[in-house]
């Protein structure tokens, strides 16, 4: 973890990036400030470590992290309030100066945040639910519940969209009143789908199907979905398990596993991005339009190493991003 400085009441301390440090999850409140959750050698472990850039990557300081292990993702909502999360939850609501263990009873496979509110979904031996808390403070409470699943989660002002498993298959659910009631609609036929909605009648759906991973596209707010053509098949091309997906918008997405495919026209087609090669792409997310990042896992010589790539055109292309 990075050694600690002086800061004022309530920023968090900042000091140099961890040597050694390896990405492994990003977030991002603007184009300029974001930040990546990831590992650094170090004496005493665990060391997990977060580090912080508000010029776009241009430099990085690290931040405290939380002293856990059993987290793999990072969220923050707004220079304040954030979120570090897996097997164990983590918040803080002070930049990152503290970091407080919460317990929902489960571990919390995804974590989004919205207008005023942060939703989560949880886990456990009975099930799963679709939990919020107010962003300044943790007071979690149930908004949807299922004995058979609940998957992947997005969130755009009041609006929140799930996977919900169903005795037939999966339905999206959407609610537009920050989760007050929800709507079911179904899903395309896969084992569990994670939807994008960009602009109030578009969602991306890039789901699982057991041996394999699709992605579809419905213009009509989850009334019918299409797959992505390009097809190697009638149902679209088709990705391993560990394929990653991000919509930078309506009709642009970047999708992969080991070589990331560039859409701009809704998933009519796809070209090869001009990004290198992994072993495996950990992530990706956007900023914006046409801003954003990508996540990889390199063999280097014998050693296996996460780096970082940005994108300014959408996904057309990456670029490598040196952190310490």
């Amino acid at each position: 973890q990075a050694p600690a400085a002086q800061a004022p009441t309530g920023q968090a301390p900042v000091g140099p990036v961890p040597a050694g440090f390896m990405p492994q999850a990003f977030t991002a409140i603007s184009e300029f400030t974001w930040w990546l959750l990831g590992q650094a050698p170090c004496g005493r472990p665990p060391c997990t470590s977060i580090v912080r850039t508000d010029d776009g990557g241009r430099s990085f300081v690290g931040i405290p992290a939380p002293r856990t292990s059993a987290v793999r993702h990072l969220r923050f909502a707004d220079a304040s309030d954030g979120y570090a999360f897996g097997t164990q939850l983590w918040t803080t609501h002070d930049q990152g100066r503290t970091w407080t263990a919460v317990d929902l009873g489960g571990e919390v496979t995804d974590l989004e945040p919205g207008l005023g509110y942060v939703y989560a979904t949880v886990t456990d031996g009975s099930g799963a639910r679709l939990m919020r808390s107010p962003l300044s403070h943790d007071a979690w409470t149930t908004v949807l519940s299922s004995t058979r699943g609940i998957f992947g989660i997005w969130v755009h002002g009041n609006d929140v969209v799930t996977d919900l498993a169903t005795p037939t298959g999966n339905d999206l659910a959407l609610s537009t009143d920050a989760g007050a009631a929800f709507v079911e609609r179904p899903a395309p036929a896969a084992v569990a789908c994670d939807f994008q909605l960009q602009l109030p009648q578009v969602i991306w759906a890039p789901c699982s199907t057991g041996t394999g991973a699709s992605v579809w596209r419905s213009a009509g707010g989850g009334a019918g979905f299409s797959p992505v053509a390009g097809a190697v098949n009638a149902r679209g091309p088709q990705f391993p398990n560990s394929m990653v997906f991000a919509a930078a918008g309506a009709d642009v997405a970047v999708m992969g596993a080991q070589t990331l495919f560039y859409t701009g026209d809704g998933g009519r087609s796809l070209q090869i991005s001009a990004a290198p090669m992994a072993e495996r792409w950990l992530a990706l997310g956007f900023t914006d339009a046409t801003h954003g990042v990508a996540i990889g896992q390199f063999s280097i010589g014998r050693a296996t190493v996460t780096r970082l790539y940005y994108t300014v055109d959408s996904g057309h292309s990456y670029h490598y991003v040196p952190i310490g």
